[in-house]
């Protein structure tokens, strides 16, 4: 069996073992510290040694900033639209940061962040993800009225779309707020109503966004993000102070946090770092 089919088959297999209900109260007491940032961080993301983000200024140019963890944060305006996701993309050693006009790469050398434009579009919404192989952009256009996902090579060239207007796709991808990827799987989540409450459900799909399995969580707010290791753990803030470790093989920890946390940057030696729209953020240890 690939290590692909592999990975699917233990979701599916366990299925009722990660199919928990909302009030589920593990918690773990996972050591973790505080940073201090230069400017508010609004999103995030890491190189696995250090941190870069961006902070919205509502009466001037937004911010982004580099962060070595040891020094001030080097910085310079951002004067494009809004960034609405940020990653890492490892297979190009630069910053993805998704926009409603368009992606852009960001590259820091010889402590000077260096921005350039690699895909123009106009979108509704927009996130970004990215596996070894392929950058992933779940987008709404609006230009060509195309929802769904356009999958481009690390030249950014499309190489293939899923349209979630196909009746093949689940209601899932309805109301998404972030997903991520590996070479194996895509993990979305969604905001679902139940009982008058907002609560969240993690999809996981293969690589063509079709479902092999769920898991409805607790309550959140809007402000949700997953991301990976890459190596089928995933990590999913809530907009609380509810923290959640995700394994492939079903298993779950929960991480109760000091602080509110909707952005998260996956960091080199099992490591995590999480903030809220604050001037710091909490490294975590799992």
């Amino acid at each position: 069996m690939s290590p692909q089919s592999a990975t699917q088959q233990k979701l599916v297999d366990q299925h009722e073992k990660v199919n928990i209900p909302h009030n589920y109260n593990c918690y773990y007491a996972i050591p973790h510290n505080h940073r201090q940032t230069t400017y508010i961080i609004d999103r995030m993301a890491s190189d696995g040694e250090n941190i870069m983000y961006t902070s919205y200024c509502e009466e001037e140019s937004d911010l982004i900033a580099y962060s070595r963890m040891d020094n001030i944060d080097k910085y310079r305006e951002w004067n494009q639209s809004r960034i609405s996701d940020m990653i890492w993309w490892s297979s190009i050693a630069k910053f993805i940061c998704a926009t409603e006009e368009g992606i852009f790469t960001v590259n820091y050398i010889n402590e000077k962040l260096r921005i350039l434009s690699v895909i123009r579009d106009k979108w509704s919404y927009v996130r970004a993800a990215a596996n070894t192989d392929y950058l992933f952009i779940w987008k709404n256009s609006i230009q060509d009225n195309f929802n769904g996902i356009e999958v481009y090579s690390t030249e950014f060239e499309c190489i293939r779309t899923i349209h979630f207007d196909d009746r093949r796709t689940g209601s899932f991808v309805d109301r998404s707020s972030s997903f991520c990827v590996t070479d194996n799987l895509v993990a979305s989540i969604c905001i679902r109503m139940r009982k008058n409450r907002e609560v969240f459900q993690i999809s996981f799909c293969d690589l063509n966004m079709n479902e092999l399995n769920y898991i409805l969580l607790g309550e959140c707010n809007s402000n949700i993000e997953i991301r990976t290791d890459g190596k089928d753990r995933f990590f999913i803030t809530t907009g609380q102070q509810r923290f959640y470790i995700l394994y492939s093989d079903g298993k779950m920890q929960t991480v109760n946090l000091q602080n509110n946390g909707d952005c998260i940057a996956v960091l080199h030696n099992r490591r995590v770092a999480v903030s809220d729209s604050r001037d710091s953020m909490e490294i975590i240890n799992y």
